[in-house]
């Protein structure tokens, strides 16, 4: 009776062991397909914000030709609420692939100062509209980093500098070697952050005592993200501002 017992026993334990086996490799599947899944949401999301900020620029440009039929005016209309449309779904899939815990480093070398020149280039035409002066200084700079990531978080600094700056005043983009990191300012001549304001500047969410001086969109999400992003880089970023006198962002990164 104990032997027939023990056998029983055994068999039971290989079944159990098997069902486990079969269990792993599921789940190994899932994640292979939840990672490849990830991969795929990364460039999509990439690549489809760049020519999309592009086209909202062109758009916001020739919105400005009063010399332009009225119905050719509206078609251009019509065509700036899609881009702005489309720049909220792309910043949505960012932001669900942020939340759901899959957006992990995909680290690569590249030029910094490459990325800063592009990101001001495709900035220009929105500075435009608003008769800013969109100056730029970048010393070459080569660093191993989420290219996705460092971009979302210099795109939205620009963003909102031009976005809460009167016409006519100043925007600037430093990129610079400090030691052993990489420093990237990004200057306004703006209304500046009260001592409340930088309290709650980095929560989702939250309302601010600026406006956005052409009565620009604002997720309040934006900064929220560029905070989580810069610590995923093991940065930091810095605020100096105070009410009246602009404002400049820091990004620290160790390069």
């Amino acid at each position: 009776v104990f032997i027939l017992s023990l056998h029983r026993k055994q068999i039971a334990n290989r079944k159990l062991a098997i069902q486990n086996q079969y269990i792993e490799n599921q789940n190994l599947g899932l994640t292979m397909l939840n990672q490849e899944k990830d991969r795929l949401l990364h460039v999509v999301a990439h690549d489809l914000r760049n020519p999309m900020i592009g086209i909202k620029g062109l758009a916001e440009l020739l919105q400005q030709d009063t010399s332009l039929p009225d119905d050719v005016r509206h078609q251009i209309l019509m065509m700036h609420r899609a881009s702005d449309h489309g720049l909220a779904i792309i910043s949505g899939l960012q932001e669900h692939r942020r939340e759901s815990g899959t957006s992990g480093q995909v680290s690569e070398t590249i030029s910094l100062d490459g990325i800063v020149e592009e990101i001001v280039a495709r900035y220009q035409p929105a500075a435009k509209v608003k008769r800013l002066r969109l100056h730029t200084s970048a010393e070459p700079v080569s660093i191993e980093i989420d290219q996705m990531k460092v971009t979302r978080v210099i795109e939205n600094l620009l963003s909102n500098a031009i976005k809460f700056s009167p016409h006519g005043t100043k925007v600037s983009v430093v990129l610079a070697r400090h030691n052993s990191s990489a420093l990237v300012q990004v200057s306004d001549e703006g209304p500046g952050f009260t001592d409340e304001d930088k309290h709650k500047i980095y929560q989702k969410y939250q309302t601010l005592s600026a406006k956005p001086t052409d009565g620009e969109e604002s997720t309040g999400l934006g900064l929220s993200i560029v905070k989580d992003f810069v610590h995923t880089f093991g940065g930091e970023l810095i605020l100096e501002s105070a009410p009246g006198k602009g404002s400049t962002f820091t990004l620290k990164l160790p390069a």
